[in-house]
């Protein structure tokens, strides 16, 4: 499995905005990509640092989406909101580890 990093700042008050059209734009675009296993959206609020995780089957899944431009176009539904552009990296997941949380009986 496969993981696209990108990270970036916001400016202030942009936050919901930005998760608003992560969630009804460029994840219902990704879901409809073969090999896009799932993402996750960090950030803090309060800095407006936000990581965007993609994971991917394989390396040429996560680059079919840059070649077809479907990635640089959700970066650039972004593009208003960013302090500065954003960094972006590609890494292989070696480990992945799931829990259920602590046990509440």
């Amino acid at each position: 499995m496969h993981a696209r990093i990108v990270t970036s700042h916001l400016l202030p008050g942009r936050t919901e905005e930005a998760v608003d059209l992560w969630r009804d734009k460029v994840a219902p675009a990704y879901m409809g990509t073969k090999g896009f296993r799932g993402a996750f959206l960090l950030g803090d609020r309060a800095s407006g640092k936000a990581v965007s995780i993609t994971l991917w089957d394989s390396q040429a899944a996560m680059a079919s989406t840059e070649k077809s431009g479907q990635f640089q176009h959700a970066v650039g539904l972004f593009a208003q909101m960013f302090v500065a552009p954003p960094e972006s990296s590609r890494l292989e997941v070696m480990l992945q580890v799931a829990g259920t949380g602590p046990d509440e009986s």
